[in-house]
Order: structure tokens, then sequence, then C-alpha cells
């Protein structure tokens, strides 16, 4: 709703909160490690970080973007792939498998239309209120970030598809 021009008018009404993603990098792509460090603090809230082999969580937390929605689901996917598996710990293999599910549900979505546009987003990072930017927000393709400065970044899972896509 967010991303629509009736949001004004629903705010006229109803109190809302806006939940920010959690920046894992700067709008000029510097690590943001505090970012990082919030989103494993949630994580080891929710499951023993010992069920994570190597750097898998990290990995995971990377893909996310900093979505938590998208970390959970990836961490989920990831621990299913790891009990079919029949493994006692969260691998890399589990989580890249995640993401290859989580990217292909992006492809099936994303338009050729779309990827020009992604490209140009992840170059300059600036968020607009046109059409199509908005259909990447509520597609969750492209990511807002108002931690600091309202920006927008791609998806980090649909973002090679971009760059292979627009070379």
């Amino acid at each position: 709703l967010r991303y629509t021009p009736q949001f004004s008018t629903a705010t006229q009404y109803f109190k809302h909160y806006s939940l920010s993603n959690i920046k894992l990098h700067t709008r000029d792509n510097q690590p943001y490690p505090a970012g990082k460090a919030k989103l494993q603090e949630l994580i080891a809230q929710r499951i023993d970080p010992f069920l994570f082999a190597g750097n898998s969580l990290d990995e995971a937390i990377t893909a996310s973007g900093g979505l938590i929605r998208t970390l959970i689901a990836l961490i989920r996917d990831a621990a299913v792939n790891a009990v079919v598996r029949e493994s006692e710990k969260i691998e890399s293999q589990d989580v890249k498998s995640a993401i290859a599910s989580l990217r292909g549900d992006f492809i099936a979505m994303l338009e050729t239309r779309h990827y020009p546009i992604l490209k140009a987003r992840y170059e300059d990072k600036n968020l607009d209120s046109d059409q199509e930017t908005q259909e990447l927000l509520e597609s969750l393709a492209l990511l807002e970030y108002d931690n600091d400065t309202f920006w927008c970044d791609v998806h980090p899972i649909v973002l090679p598809v971009v760059l292979e896509r627009t070379q």
C-alpha cells in the first residue's frame, strides 16, 4: 500500500508504522557491520547458531538484503534442505539451494522491461515514485532502505540475473 497514491489517504485515518529493511551496506556499497550483527542477533534468538556450518548463516544474511522475512524464509528452506540430506547442520549448499529456489521465483515474476530499470537502480540507488519502480518495490526485487536517507537497491538474490541480462 505504501507504494501507491492511495497511501496518503489511508494515513489520514490510520496510524502506520514502517519497519525498515536492515541495511547490510551503505548507499555507496560500503559494508555496514551493525546491520549484519543485528540480523545475527535476531537469528540467534530463534535458532542455535551452532546449527550453522561454516559461513552458511552469513551467506543467508547477505542474500536476504536485510529483509527479515526473506532471511527467515531462506533459513527455513535451508533447514529443510539439511533435514532432507539428514545433516545435523545447515551447510552452505543448503543455503545456496534455498537462494536458487527464491531466485527462480523472481525470474518467473520479472518481465524483460524490469531488468534495465533494476540495473539503473543498482547503479544510482535512487528511490523514485514512477510506476515501474513502485512495481519492483512491491515485488521485493527492489528493496528500500531508510535507515539514514531514503534509497533503494536491487535484492541481492536478483542481482546476478539483472547483471547477466543487462550486459
